[in-house]
């Protein structure tokens, strides 16, 4: 997909995820699964970490069969971070991930995310999935989502 000059950043994008709460060994997931390719091909999670407690942290991408995530299994990693009361506060992860990356498995064509930590306190995050190349009009979770673009 083409834009003109004249458009806007929000304009080549659409919000097609959230998640937020608490991180700890109880996994932080994304609220839905999207399915990659059915209007775009490609999409960046990103992994907003608060003050986290001195844990190791997983930010993963997952697929499953399924919006509501089943049969989730893990599809791509960040190098797990090493465990810090400090070092890992206020920090941001992202994952990239094409379509053709989920071609080998024609089962799980959906995708979410999710934050866990190596131990019980964790700490406050939130994970946002943009996905590119495809903008069609917001469906009801994006509108519910965006309080507002200003252009």
């Amino acid at each position: 997909m083409s834009y003109s000059q004249n458009s806007v950043p929000s304009e080549r994008f659409e919000v097609v995820a959230l998640g937020q709460g608490t991180a700890s060994s109880t996994p932080l997931d994304t609220s839905v699964f999207y399915k990659l390719g059915d209007k775009n091909r490609r999409l960046v999670a990103i992994f907003i970490l608060g003050n986290m407690a001195n844990e190791t942290i997983d930010c993963i991408l997952l697929k499953a069969s399924t919006t509501t995530g089943t049969g989730a299994a893990s599809l791509k990693t960040s190098t797990q971070l090493a465990a810090s009361a400090t070092v890992n506060d206020k920090k941001i992860v992202i994952i990239n991930l094409e379509s053709s990356e989920l071609l080998a498995d024609t089962a799980k064509q959906f995708v979410g995310a999710r934050i866990t930590t190596g131990a019980g306190t964790g700490g406050i995050c939130s994970i946002i999935i943009l996905a590119f190349d495809g903008r069609q009009a917001m469906d009801a979770e994006e509108i519910a989502a965006v309080l507002e673009t200003i252009n």
